[in-house]
């Protein structure tokens, strides 16, 4: 089983109304997005499911993304990884059937994701993605096994 964490991709200063939740990403966010898909669709690290924080900067990234996959990905938007994005990446990781899923999300919840399954503290900044991989029969089997994950690449804009 293959997991790659991608945080979102820089976005807009939130210094008005929209709030957190709606920053939408800047120009920089939006080429560094494409850049880590095409990136990951080069090292054939193609998902088989996204599952995507429904926040607008964390949609944004994925929708970029997506192009450099030359497919349609089943794509879920999932309120709870804006709000508990650990725990709610992990429950639902743990309900999944393919072999590799894509998570796009926020930190400090992918730090702390990364370390809870590989055992190893890194510092993801925006439009990087963490590739980890794990032998298990199951997500649900997969999940349980934190610590013992490894991590295998760690992709960023260029």
């Amino acid at each position: 089983m293959i997991l790659v964490a991608m945080r979102h991709a820089h976005a807009a200063a939130s210094d008005g109304p929209m709030g957190d939740h709606a920053r939408p990403l800047d120009a920089r966010g939006r080429l560094e997005a494409r850049e880590v898909g095409g990136a990951l669709a080069a090292r054939n690290l193609l998902p088989d499911l996204v599952l995507c924080s429904d926040a607008r900067r964390a949609r944004e990234t994925w929708e970029r993304m997506e192009g450099a996959f030359g497919r349609a990905i089943p794509t879920r938007y999932l309120p709870g990884m804006y709000v508990r994005g650990l725990d709610s990446a992990l429950t639902t990781l743990a309900q999944v059937h393919v072999s590799t899923v894509l998570i796009v999300g926020h930190n400090p919840d992918w730090e702390y994701l990364v370390h809870t399954l590989t055992g190893t503290l890194i510092s993801i900044r925006p439009a990087t993605a963490v590739v980890m991989e794990i032998r298990a029969p199951s997500w649900s089997v997969a999940v349980a096994q934190a610590g013992r994950w490894r991590q295998r690449d760690i992709v960023t804009a260029i």
